[in-house]
């Protein structure tokens, strides 16, 4: 009879400890889990994707954030991707806290707090700034130039009415000190919706560009709920710098260009794009003797389908800004292909580089 209370005393305190544990697991978010199947693979991915297009909605939008910084963004859908390729073993948002953000973005704002994030804006835009660095004056430009210490000292906040890259840097006893920030400000006096990604560049009045960079304001707007509108908060805000690319091409009224995303020192920023893995370096395709805009991205599918290398691409509507004026319905572009362009990247063309002194086979066949 002891025995047998024993027994069944035993197996509850078995199913007590399987419960308690089962209970708390339930309770917990698993972040990356976007369908509830206890993984994380190319199907919560490919939720993730759909969901930043508009297209699919998730059930519990929280575990979708991945690196816990209350946003659900490309940055979520990149740290996904590396946690299914296993370059990463766990997500920020599993330690509770958000770890020092080296994003292009972050690098972009350097040790400068600005008070408005850069964004478009309608009339009139004010802005203020604080400084990480202790003790620290702030000197600031507003046509591109890098500050120095003879650049306007900052004391009150800033009013803008039109397109402004605002830079600014710390100082401490007249010594540059700290990490430059910049911050891009774009006036547009529309805002109409658009059910593709949106793409406004502002040549800051600096007019059409030749075969030389010319600089210009990058901002790039996701659709949310199937729209995006130009007064939305983008995805992806940064400096650039963009020319004329093509050779007859280069001669249609919808002009294709080539642009290189730019951090603080005109380096390379690798932002991902609209789902496309991080890089500096894209061109805007322009259909333009092409009605059906759909020639060059059938292609494409086509070649990977076959199994062929072709570059990654994506549909948006550009909004090209040439004069000082704020962006009107005159700027609008029309339908461009977003694309990646041709250079050796992992995530690219993923071949080793040749060295000066690979002469011979096999190393001249292009690597591997």
């Amino acid at each position: 009879m002891k025995k047998s209370r024993l027994l069944i005393l035993s197996s509850l305190l078995v199913l007590f400890t399987v419960l308690i544990p089962m209970t708390n697991v339930s309770a917990a978010t698993v972040y990356g889990d976007l369908n509830s199947d206890g993984s994380v693979d190319s199907i919560d991915y490919s939720i993730l994707k759909g969901y930043l297009f508009g297209s699919i909605t998730i059930s519990d939008p929280k575990v979708a954030d991945v690196n816990g910084d209350g946003n659900i963004d490309a940055i979520d859908l990149s740290l996904m991707k590396q946690y299914i390729l296993h370059i990463i073993t766990k997500f920020p948002a599993d330690n509770g806290t958000t770890p020092e953000d080296d994003s292009p973005a972050a690098k972009l704002t350097g040790d400068i707090v600005f008070s408005v994030p850069s964004c478009t804006f309608s009339n009139q835009i004010s802005v203020s700034l604080s400084s990480k660095v202790a003790n620290a004056q702030i000197r600031y430009t507003t046509d591109g130039s890098v500050p120095t210490a003879n650049s306007p000292l900052y004391s009150s906040p800033l009013s803008f009415t039109k397109t402004t890259q605002l830079r600014a840097q710390s100082f401490v006893n007249g010594a540059a000190s700290g990490k430059m920030g910049t911050a891009i400000y774009v006036a547009s006096a529309i805002n109409p919706k658009h059910d593709l990604p949106v793409l406004i560049l502002d040549a800051y009045g600096g007019g059409k560009p030749d075969r030389e960079y010319k600089d210009v304001a990058f901002m790039l707007m996701e659709p949310q709920n199937n729209e995006a509108s130009l007064l939305q908060t983008p995805t992806v805000a940064t400096r650039a710098g963009f020319h004329v690319r093509g050779q007859s091409s280069a001669n249609y009224e919808k002009t294709p260009y080539r642009l290189e995303l730019w951090d603080n020192k005109n380096d390379d920023a690798k932002y991902s794009l609209l789902g496309m893995p991080g890089d500096g370096d894209w061109a805007l395709l322009s259909p333009f003797p092409d009605k059906s805009l759909i020639r060059n991205a059938l292609a494409y599918e086509i070649g990977a389908i076959l199994g062929l290398k072709a570059p990654r691409y994506r549909f948006v509507e550009v909004y090209l800004n040439l004069d000082n004026q704020p962006v009107t319905s005159a700027d609008y572009q029309g339908v461009y292909l977003l694309t990646e362009t041709l250079e050796i990247d992992k995530d690219r063309v993923n071949i080793k580089k040749l060295k000066d002194d690979d002469l011979s086979e096999p190393n001249i066949t292009g690597g591997t």
